[in-house]
């Protein structure tokens, strides 16, 4: 009885131990689990914004020269995109301001590097802007990661098939081929250097230094700017409102009272007009009224080769009747013409078969259509493309035809 009493003590003793155990026990609680699972992302965040730029130089294959370079969508393989962080190693979004903006679409992968010099690291970067272009640009940077200058060596399009540029690089130069399919195919050689200071310098074919607007043919595309909504402008009413730097660009008209025209509006300069505001909106250009018209719709065209910004604003009643052009630049509008042409046959507006080009000097203007129509506002002239551009040079716009 004694011996069993004891069992039963000791079994009871081990129960409650057992218990004060279980007690105090430690529990995991979930925010230090959450906790936990955010401490590992932000070290991988970390990790992945530490991206080396001198890791990225280095896995980039290295080609000798002569290298051709005709990099177009038929050669063109999709692999190894760079991500965000490899992007703004690389510094690219310098060179292409829209990398990330809506619509764009654009992508960069790596093709190959070259050993101009052991001052500077040159490597050639592939850029896919949206589904229809793509183009290869050199670029050379300091061993910092800071680009000294770089230079586009090969375009391809497949919207129109009309241009494409392709480049022979030596070890002493850089020889670019713009070519143009208008009605022939059109041909420009230009010659670049690279200095020992990583500039990329043109070069004349008679070996004499000229300047960089000499050199090259610029090729202006549209793009769309931020758009801004409910602009107030006293008596103005805004149609279309967009943001360049810190300007903003306005097409409207002022409204009439009691169907009178309003200041400024004039019997001789009323309507639709285009309107440029300083960051303060005040009024700092104003260009004179087209009238009472069914649409006024600014379109813009840059490249990443100058500094203007061409602007056409499309003129149409129930039919499209040409546009007018604007260059944008340094905070200033100037009013470039008249472009009193369409398309013949065409179901697109001028502002979409216009392409625009700048070479010594001067703007050119042409246009993919076979036929087109002169004065479509009036007489409506219908003529064979037979090379006709509008050429603005000296502050002058004129047509040229053959």
């Amino acid at each position: 009885m004694k011996r069993l009493s004891y069992l039963l003590t000791i079994i009871t003793f081990l129960s409650c131990v057992q218990n004060t155990k279980e007690k105090h026990q430690p529990v995991v609680k979930a925010p230090d689990v959450v906790q936990d699972r955010v401490t590992v992302a932000i070290d991988s965040v970390k990790k992945i914004d530490n991206v080396s730029f001198n890791k990225i130089i280095s896995d980039i294959k290295t080609k000798s020269t002569r290298v051709i370079d005709t990099t177009n969508f038929d050669n063109f393989k999709e692999i190894n995109f760079y991500n965000k962080q490899e992007v703004s190693a690389l510094k690219l979004k310098k060179l292409y301001p829209d990398f990330y903006k809506e619509t764009y679409n654009y992508k960069a992968t790596s093709s190959y590097k070259i050993n101009f010099s052991s001052n500077f690291h040159s490597i050639v970067v592939t850029i896919l802007k949206g589904d229809n272009e793509m183009e290869s640009i050199l670029i050379n940077y300091d061993f910092n990661g800071k680009i000294i200058d770089s230079k586009v060596i090969s375009y391809d399009e497949i919207a129109e098939g009309m241009s494409k540029i392709e480049s022979t690089i030596d070890q002493d130069k850089i020889t670019i081929d713009h070519i143009l399919w208008i009605d022939d195919k059109q041909v420009e050689t230009k010659v670049f250097e690279i200095k020992a200071n990583g500039k990329i310098a043109p070069v004349s074919q008679n070996g004499e230094k000229t300047t960089e607007k000499d050199a090259e043919t610029i090729l202006y595309s549209e793009y769309t700017p931020e758009r801004l909504e409910n602009i107030q402008i006293n008596k103005f009413e805004a149609e279309h409102t967009h943001q360049l730097d810190s300007y903003k660009v306005v097409s409207g008209n002022y409204k009439p009272e009691d169907g009178q025209l309003v200041a400024p509006d004039t019997k001789t300069d009323w309507g639709d007009r285009l309107l440029l505001l300083n960051s303060k909106n005040e009024i700092v250009y104003k260009s004179r009224g087209v009238g009472d018209i069914y649409l006024f719709e600014p379109h813009f065209y840059k490249s990443n080769s100058s500094n203007k910004i061409i602007i056409i604003c499309q003129l149409a009643y129930e039919y499209a009747f040409g546009g007018e052009a604007f260059i944008f630049e340094k905070g200033k509008i100037e009013r470039i013409g008249r472009l009193d042409i369409e398309g013949y046959g065409e179901e697109k507006y001028l502002t979409e078969i216009v392409k625009i080009y700048e070479k010594d000097n001067r703007l050119e203007f042409t246009f993919k259509s076979d036929s087109l129509v002169l004065e479509p506002s009036s007489v409506d002239i219908v003529i064979k493309n037979d090379n006709v551009k509008y050429i603005y040079k000296a502050n002058r716009l004129t047509l040229e035809k053959e």
